[in-house]
């Protein structure tokens, strides 16, 4: 199902307030959160696959900057050349970090061992592995760029659902913030109540994870947003139109 942004993203009407009121604050875009990638390494024991090394990195996170709009992205390599010239973090500022290796695989295959882990605890939160041919490598990098894609706006949406539940009532359950979404979304095409009906929609989220009414809600009120630009910054937005297509491809999972 196709998640286009909205063409009049970055023409028309500017993103400010209006009528001299603030703009809503978005639930599902997180822009506090920092990715880290480090650069991959090369086990191969081949200096002449240093530039396939650095030239898979450097495409991977023009991917990601492609494909996740919502999160921030910094370098965390002890290097002063980075990537896409990405800045430098310390690793307490960091959310999760990227990282992994090519090494030699059998018959002339290359082997790339992708991780992304909890900057904070170490924890692994996911891992992927792919042999290909050094020819090969343009597919392998747009299929693993995708998954990873993929994961980083799970990990954004577990994250945006947890705080969406700050400060609310412990009772409520799935069904109750469902309702109270869709009686926002009743109240007519206004920012403020699309925002309040994101923000509950997130709420049954975290209550369960994988509920496809609130999925189909937040992509929703993510689609609603791409259509009025002017409800948040440009940057906004475009989160809102990358994860909103997440959304719905988990929903139909």
């Amino acid at each position: 199902m196709p998640y286009p942004l909205s063409p009049r993203q970055g023409r028309g009407r500017p993103a400010a307030p209006i009528l001299g009121r603030p703009l809503p604050r978005w639930p599902c875009v997180l822009p506090d959160i920092v990715v880290g990638v480090a650069p991959l390494r090369n086990l191969t024991g081949e200096a002449d696959r240093q530039g396939l090394v650095e030239d898979f990195t450097d495409r991977l996170v023009t991917g990601l900057y492609r494909h996740c709009r919502g999160l921030s992205f910094a370098w965390v390599a002890e290097e002063p050349c980075c990537a896409c010239n990405l800045r430098p973090r310390n690793p307490p500022e960091l959310g999760y970090v990227i990282y992994g290796s090519v090494q030699r695989g059998g018959g002339g295959m290359l082997r790339i061992n992708l991780r992304i882990s909890d900057a904070v605890t170490a924890d692994y939160l996911w891992a992927g592995r792919r042999e290909f041919r050094p020819e090969d490598v343009a597919p392998i990098r747009t299929e693993i760029t995708r998954q990873i894609s993929q994961v980083l706006h799970v990990l954004l949406l577990h994250e945006a659902s947890r705080r969406a539940v700050i400060g609310l009532d412990t009772g409520l359950e799935v069904d109750e913030c469902l309702t109270r979404a869709e009686t926002a979304l009743e109240g007519g095409m206004r920012a403020a109540l699309t925002a309040e009906a994101q923000r509950w929609f997130l709420a049954a989220l975290a209550y369960e994870p994988r509920n496809v009414e609130a999925l189909t809600g937040l992509a929703l009120t993510c689609q609603r947003l791409v259509s009025n630009p002017w409800w948040g910054e440009p940057r906004v937005a475009a989160a809102a139109s990358d994860l909103g297509r997440e959304a719905v491809t988990l929903a139909l999972v």
